[in-house]
């Protein structure tokens, strides 16, 4: 018996027994368990094959591994756990897509597989019937109204009269749309790819599509979601192309109006001549006074609510990326400012919308954050040199804000 790493081993089978222990509670502590054994024996066996003269696709090989056996999992599990039906939906195929996308950096593989598979998911959700929200925008189409309610969002009400007055069919005209929106979001991040386009730099949608802000935007709120979209490529724009910028600001605010909450994020990144300091001082008083003011905006909002109250989480998860980002760059905060210029403002923002008490609220303009700061947190990835580290990165921000989509009862009635 070699007695040297005796230690080690007594030690690794009691971890080892108490982890298998742990399995037997219920069918999570098993899956849970089992993914972790998975996970590291799969990376040391790759560790071996690679000391012997072999060259494994290290991330794929676990990455596969750990999916097949969750696949297998949830397909045998009881349908009150999660159920057949939800894990045949498809957007786990588009989620796997996303992963295999991301740990590969294949741009022919986002380019020809993952943009259509994205648009065949759209068509499949919509092809399965209208949910309430999205039943009600379809009847919209087909109204007459000029009133007020209409006129202070007057791009998106016309605009979508205008498709269905071409198409004359309510599923159609959402389909294209909903190419619309694919296209605008594959050209914000092709603003991304004035970095090395070999990083797939420019696969913004591949974090997003599947996240729950996206998944909520396209199947309930659409109007709040088509205004994020075209927020977005203001938002890509504003660097290189500032008047244009503007003028799809404009635009997307004339969608909805709750885009002007948005402000302070854009002039941070440029506000006509202000260099850095003024920008970052000009967006921290607007974002005072918006604090301050937020009563009476949040009645350009609508207030139904979308089944989840979870202002407060996302006002965690932004305090935990702030904390986690003032440590990175402790030894010069102006250089947070400058990487990820949304989060702070953000911060401040969520903490007077959760302030109001006033949940579905937060929950929505919650939603439209999440977007703007995966936008930055992606360009930032984009400044990673090492491709393992930089995949992982994009893969956890991907899994972030996709995983609470399938496992919230109400994203399920929607893609069920």
């Amino acid at each position: 018996m070699n007695k040297k790493n005796l230690k080690n081993r007594i030690i690794t089978g009691m971890l080892g027994g108490s982890l298998l222990l742990f399995s037997t509670l219920n069918e999570w502590s098993y899956l849970v368990v089992f993914v972790i054994i998975i996970f590291l024996s799969t990376r040391e066996y790759y560790k071996i094959l690679s000391e012997n003269g072999f060259n494994p696709n290290y991330n794929l090989g676990v990455f596969l591994s750990v999916i097949i056996f969750i696949s297998s999992f949830l397909y045998a599990s009881k349908e009150s756990l999660i159920g057949i039906h939800f894990v045949l939906v498809p957007i786990l195929p588009l989620i796997c897509l996303s992963a295999f996308t991301i740990l590969t950096e294949s741009r022919y593989f986002y380019r020809w597989v993952f943009i259509p598979s994205t648009i065949a998911f759209l068509y499949i959700v919509r092809f399965e019937g209208f949910d309430t929200d999205i039943a009600d925008y379809a009847r919209q189409m087909h109204a007459t109204g000029m009133d007020f309610y209409y006129l202070r969002e007057f791009v998106f009400w016309f605009g979508s009269r205008c498709v269905y007055y071409i198409f004359q069919d309510d599923l159609i005209s959402f389909i294209f749309m909903d190419i619309i929106w694919i296209i605008v979001m594959v050209r914000v991040g092709n603003r991304l790819s004035s970095y090395n386009k070999e990083k797939l730099n420019n696969a913004l949608l591949l974090v997003l599509v599947t996240s729950f802000p996206f998944v909520f935007g396209y199947e309930n709120i659409y109007r709040q979601f088509y205004a994020t979209v075209f927020a977005l490529l203001s938002y890509s724009l504003i660097d290189k192309k500032y008047y244009s910028s503007l003028f799809i600001l404009i635009l997307s605010f004339f969608m909805h109006n709750i885009v002007a909450l948005l402000l302070p994020l854009f002039f941070v990144k440029k506000f006509y001549k202000f260099n850095f300091s003024d920008r970052i001082q000009i967006s921290l008083i607007v974002s005072l006074i918006f604090v301050a003011s937020l009563s009476l905006l949040v009645k350009l909002k609508s207030s139904e609510k979308t089944g989840l109250d979870m202002g407060m989480f996302y006002l965690l998860i932004f305090v935990i990326l702030l904390i986690t980002g003032l440590l990175v760059f402790r030894k010069n905060i102006y250089e947070l400012f400058d990487k990820i210029p949304s989060l702070f403002f953000i911060v401040i923002l969520m903490i007077g919308l959760v302030s109001l008490n006033i949940d579905m609220v937060a929950e929505r303009i919650g939603m439209m954050f999440i977007c703007f700061l995966t936008y930055d947190l992606y360009r930032y990835t984009s400044e990673i040199e090492s491709r393992s580290l930089r995949s992982l990165t994009r893969l956890t921000i991907m899994l972030l804000f996709t995983l609470p989509t399938l496992f919230f009862e109400s994203s399920k009635q929607f893609l069920m």
